[in-house]
């Protein structure tokens, strides 16, 4: 592997409201992952994660690439899902997914849900 070769291309609107195509290198990338994998608060490795950004937002790569690193399994949903706080919560424990990646709204949606409906998510890791 060579630092600056291509990791992955994201397209973006940018200010000028143009989409345009922002390449990012693999060394950039691979700091990423290792800190992530360094840093994480999981302990275990095989862990299974939630794919919660959408594939053209580029906190989608953290997501899969700090995944697949470390042995674990990714989970894919459907754009739907990630309006629906409950179906979404009932996913998490059904398929027993242990780290999600969400901003805090969407975490603090989630948290509001998980009390007023009662659900009890035990083991569920929120990564920020």
């Amino acid at each position: 592997m060579q630092g600056n070769n291509l990791g992955y291309v994201i397209y973006t609107s940018g200010s000028t409201g143009q989409p345009k195509g922002v390449a990012m290198n693999q060394l950039a990338l691979c700091n990423l992952i290792l800190w992530q994998l360094q840093n994480s608060k999981i302990s275990s490795i095989e862990v299974k994660t939630l794919q919660f950004a959408p594939v053209s937002f580029d906190v989608s790569f953290q997501e899969m690439f700090s995944t697949w690193c470390s042995g674990g399994t990714l989970l894919l949903i459907e754009e739907q899902l990630r309006r629906e706080p409950l179906a979404l919560l009932g996913l998490l424990q059904e398929q027993a997914v242990e780290r999600v990646c969400v901003p805090f709204v969407a975490l603090q949606q989630l948290a509001e849900v998980a009390v007023s409906s009662e659900l009890v998510t035990i083991g569920l890791l929120f990564d920020f």
